[in-house]
């Protein structure tokens, strides 16, 4: 992204307010975070109250520390409530010896061009949080969040989706493997799975646990997988006359003949540029479904939690009471180097899980 001369003013690079300020002036941070089903929300505190009720089968408890798994509460039918911590997120790149430099050149050219170079360096490692929020989303609905933490430590989030001990509640998993797989093929070489018979299935998992309409189900999964449902036998027989036609139905065609409401494609990814590795967002053969996105209680399914940033300054960790992304230059002293960081404070919270199905259509 471009970084327009005009924003860019004498200030000290080192001030992260300033900074912030710089990187978040030309578009909102709402605007890029787009996962409908789990919009962004600020909160004042790093520490999240949630209130557990008799729909919300499971909830989070404070971190305790970073190799436990978070402990789910099983109670039901009262009201409680539980504190999570926040996960701060970062991004950084270090800066050359040079660019310290001329940051105080007396030149104001030369530290014109060393800060708009600095900036869209910035601007690039928002994207780059961001992506990562996006990512954790997408990990929360196929309950396989893994935070990693600079000490090699790893906590593992998990909501219970497959109903096994906290939500034994649910009719059945929801986390369900198909019948037969979709992509199976018959010995003409067709797509043969009955995916009408698995989608009656699931349905009633949602209707029953989630109080979903089947009218209301949306179908996520990527184009890949899309064109597998497209070329199922079953499917292009239900859509002709009496053989199946070759030319491919639409998507508002299959969610009809399937009995849902809506078909997604998700073809979005987050690259990782450290291991040089694309992680898709939704894997061939995998598929979300979900009801609406807002519940009848009026909440999000899925939210993004987004708190108060926890910077260093002077060497010593401080809260910073602003919410969202913030930048600022971080100096770590053994050994001595000095960074460019975009960090945020995030943590996806699934407020329906009943209402969240995340099938493997084929390995």
């Amino acid at each position: 992204m471009a970084i327009d001369p005009n924003t860019i003013q004498p200030f000290d690079f080192r001030d992260s307010r300033l900074l912030t300020r710089e990187i978040t002036r030309k578009k909102s941070e709402q605007m890029t975070y787009n996962v409908a089903w789990a919009p962004m929300r600020q909160v004042k505190s790093r520490n999240v109250r949630l209130h557990i009720t008799r729909w919300n089968g499971s909830g989070l408890a404070q971190f305790r520390s970073v190799n436990a798994n978070t402990p789910i509460m099983p109670d039901e039918g009262t009201v409680q409530e539980q504190f999570i911590e926040l996960v701060n997120l970062a991004e950084l790149t270090p800066m050359t010896e040079d660019e310290i430099l001329f940051l105080d050149s007396p030149d104001g050219r030369v530290r014109g061009r060393v800060l708009k170079d600095a900036l869209q360096r910035t601007q690039r490692l928002r994207q780059r949080n961001i992506n990562r929020s996006i990512w954790m989303a997408w990990q929360s609905v196929q309950d396989q969040l893994v935070i990693a933490y600079e000490d090699g430590g790893y906590l593992t989030v998990t909501w219970d989706l497959a109903g096994a001990t906290y939500n034994s509640w649910f009719t059945s998993s929801h986390l369900p493997t198909a019948s037969t797989e979709w992509n199976h093929t018959d010995a003409d070489g067709d797509y043969d799975a009955l995916i009408k018979d698995d989608m009656e299935t699931w349905a009633d998992i949602l209707a029953i646990d989630g109080g979903v309409v089947e009218e209301e189900i949306i179908m996520h999964v990527n184009t890949r997988t899309w064109r597998i449902v497209q070329e199922n036998k079953w499917l292009r027989s239900k859509l002709s006359a009496d053989r199946p036609r070759d030319i491919r139905p639409k998507r508002s065609e299959a969610a009809e003949a399937l009995g849902i409401g809506k078909i997604e494609i998700v073809d979005s990814y987050w690259w990782d540029e450290d291991e040089n590795v694309r992680y898709k967002h939704l894997d061939d053969g995998k598929a979300l479904f979900t009801g609406p996105y807002i519940a009848q209680d009026g909440a999000p399914i899925v939210e993004m939690l987004d708190g108060p940033v926890v910077t260093v300054s002077g060497g010593r960790a401080r809260v910073t009471n602003n919410a969202g992304l913030r930048a600022e230059t971080w100096a770590r002293e053994d050994p001595p180097m000095e960074f460019i960081r975009v960090q945020s404070a995030r943590m996806a919270v699934l407020n329906h899980p009943e209402q969240i199905l995340f099938a493997t259509l084929w390995s």
